[in-house]
């Protein structure tokens, strides 16, 4: 999954962000163009009490120094909604 947008807070250039993983091994990583930087990583736990009782998926998001936060958890909210449309 791809998502471009256009970076209005610093220079008004277009940013490109690639997310790239495997769900089966329920990990990906989002990176600055194809092949750039790591920006951040997404791990989801497979087995968790709240899964088990309650139906709810916990996600670990690491995010590199002087990435904005929020939205890189827009994009994990964007990757599970895609994942979960069937």
């Amino acid at each position: 999954m791809n998502a471009t947008f256009v970076n209005a807070a610093s220079d008004g250039k277009n940013i490109e962000l690639c997310i790239r993983g495997d769900w089966l091994d329920k990990s990906a990583q989002i990176t600055i163009g194809e092949g750039g930087p790591v920006a951040a990583s997404i791990n989801r736990s497979i087995m968790n009490a709240g899964q088990i009782l309650g139906g709810q998926q916990t996600y670990y998001v690491t995010v590199a120094p002087g990435v904005d936060l929020s939205l890189m958890a827009a994009l994990c909210v964007c990757l599970d909604e895609k994942e979960n449309e069937k």
